[in-house]
């Protein structure tokens, strides 16, 4: 006995919807990974741009230059991080240490991650990685302290 084969139409059918679902499929794919980059390049874009213009005020080359964040500071950071709608502003000074961060209690430690050694030469960049408060999009921009010599000469 042999089994009746599927008839022509049917068969047409089911490789026709086969290959409608596999396009659909990949398309969806393809879709999705341009979103997520996209959604990527706007995050890096919006945590550079804010990093770059909290870098150049004043106030944060001198807690730089004191070696410590104020109240005052950490007031401007805390509005910068609300209208820009940013997870957390960290200031480290040239050897790694935190002296502005959410966490109190992580003041005064290492910076986590190991994408810091970039920023150390001057160079702005934004990166991928998990630190203490999880992964994140991070932007890294250099702040740059002029230091003024003063000499004073008494006669």
């Amino acid at each position: 006995m042999r089994k009746k084969d599927m008839p022509f139409m049917l068969q047409m059918l089911l490789f026709t919807s086969g290959l409608i679902c596999l396009t659909l499929l990949v398309t969806g794919l393809l879709i999705g990974y341009n979103q997520a980059t996209g959604t990527k390049e706007a995050l890096a874009d919006k945590a550079s741009l804010s990093a770059s213009h909290f870098a150049r005020m004043p106030i944060v080359a001198d807690a730089l230059a004191e070696g410590e964040a104020d109240d005052e500071l950490r007031t401007i950071a805390a509005e910068v991080r609300e209208n820009n709608n940013l997870q957390y502003i960290v200031l480290m000074n040239m050897e790694g240490i935190r002296l502005m961060h959410p966490v109190p209690e992580r003041i005064g430690e290492h910076f986590v991650g190991g994408d810091i050694e970039d920023v150390f030469e001057g160079k702005s960049y934004t990166s991928e990685a998990v630190g203490t408060l999880g992964p994140s999009m991070r932007a890294f921009e250099p702040v740059m302290i002029k230091m003024v010599c003063r000499s004073e000469l008494f006669l």
